[in-house]
């Protein structure tokens, strides 16, 4: 499910702004954006945010826009760096056989990690971020509810339409059975036109019982239509349900035994009416499918 979320609270370093937003996934995705002071949050957030959010590839940027008149940080070397790249250089020049250039001071302070800025005070400033990210875990989740709302209402429809498609193949069974036994007498009558009238009427009427009971347990799908429409209740059921866990992976399960009902439906049909009812049932299934994977 798709959702955005952001924040924004002043800091002694500047202004402090933290986005999260998502887009859909089967399983919990993560990744951050965020400036240096404030990656020994990062595991704590991301474990929030796994809590709030089981499934969903999201994305936590974290942005500080620091105040040049506001000097909130003291600037300063990384000297265990510092000595670390000065000894690579005389190293190169050891080991070259041309003469090499060493270190300009201007590409040492530019090479990341040797300016560092030590907080004024990072216990202030990790609760700043702490708060500004709930906030905007909130409007996030607020955000993530609407759409919920918005999917539910949209899969209830097609509930609706499924569950008038199912009523429409109850009525058409009777027609089509009858329509198949008109055709199987028929078959008999030309089969056996050849027979004395006596022998023939026997035969034919003997054979239409054989004919009738098989067709009528391939075509009995009474059951099939019973349990679909008692998974359509549950789909309404859990819908209904919005602190339902795991709903995404319940609905999603409850429109595979749909479509299997569906199929089984269109299989035994013994008409086109009832055929083509099918296909419809199965494109509406398809069609709750394709929103229940936006689900949570």
């Amino acid at each position: 499910m798709t959702g955005f979320g952001a924040a924004s609270q002043p800091t002694s370093q500047g202004l402090l702004q933290v986005d999260i937003k998502s887009v859909n996934s089967r399983f919990f995705e993560f990744s951050s954006r965020m400036p240096e002071d404030c990656r020994s949050l990062e595991a704590s957030l991301r474990e929030r945010l796994a809590k709030a959010v089981p499934r969903g590839k999201l994305d936590l940027r974290i942005f500080l826009s620091r105040d040049p008149a506001q000097p909130s940080a003291v600037p300063a070397i990384n000297e265990p760096l510092v000595r670390q790249l000065l000894a690579v250089g005389h190293q190169v020049q050891t080991l070259s056989n041309q003469t090499v250039d060493g270190w300009r001071m201007a590409d040492l302070l530019r090479w990341p990690g040797v300016m560092a800025e030590t907080v004024a005070d990072p216990e202030a400033f990790a609760e700043a971020v702490v708060q500004t990210f709930e906030r905007a875990l909130h409007q996030f989740q607020e955000s993530r509810a609407r759409e919920g709302q918005a999917l539910a209402q949209t899969i209830l429809q097609k509930v609706d339409q499924l569950q008038v498609q199912a009523e429409r193949a109850k009525g058409q069974l009777p027609q089509a059975l009858s329509a198949q036994t008109e055709r199987v007498v028929q078959r008999l009558q030309e089969a056996f036109a050849s027979l004395p009238e006596l022998d023939r009427q026997s035969l034919i009427e003997d054979r239409i019982r054989q004919e009738a009971h098989a067709s009528a347990i391939r075509a009995d799908v009474t059951e099939e239509l019973d349990r679909l429409q008692a998974h359509l209740a549950e789909i309404r059921r859990l819908i209904g349900q919005t602190t339902e866990p795991s709903l995404g992976k319940r609905l999603d399960f409850l429109t595979q035994e749909c479509h299997r009902e569906a199929n089984t439906l269109g299989s035994k049909s013994p008409g086109l009416a009832l055929t083509q009812t099918a296909m419809e049932m199965k494109l509406l299934i398809e069609q709750i499918r394709e929103q229940v994977q936006n689900l949570q």
